[in-house]
């Protein structure tokens, strides 16, 4: 499954479905003094492809980067409820505020 597919959606605009697909959400730059290249390597092109990493490349980055192999179980199991945690969150900010998918109302200056 690709990271940005469950986002990709009818109901999304032309404009969000751009801005997703453009997004960053991690900067590799400031891991280079806490990970190892090759760990690097492996992240970066799971994003490069918008892609999440399989439990391989969890494996892979846990033999390069031992010191951070805690927290290879958080990141597969967020991968693995992504679904439950989008449709929990979009159902709070819906809850929250329950006119977001409205259409913005334009007023015309006199």
């Amino acid at each position: 499954m690709l990271a940005f597919d469950y986002f990709m959606n009818p109901q999304l605009s032309d404009t969000v479905k751009t801005l997703i697909l453009k997004a960053r959400i991690v900067s590799f730059e400031a891991w280079q003094t806490t990970h190892p290249p090759e760990a690097i390597a492996l992240f970066q092109a799971a994003d490069d492809i918008r892609q999440y990493l399989t439990d391989e490349e969890l494996y892979q980055i846990q033999t390069f980067a031992p010191d951070n192999a805690k927290w290879i179980p958080v990141a597969t199991r967020l991968r693995d409820q992504v679904v439950e945690i989008v449709d929990e969150a979009r159902a709070e900010l819906l809850n929250t505020f329950p006119g977001i998918t409205e259409p913005r109302r334009r007023t015309l200056s006199p």
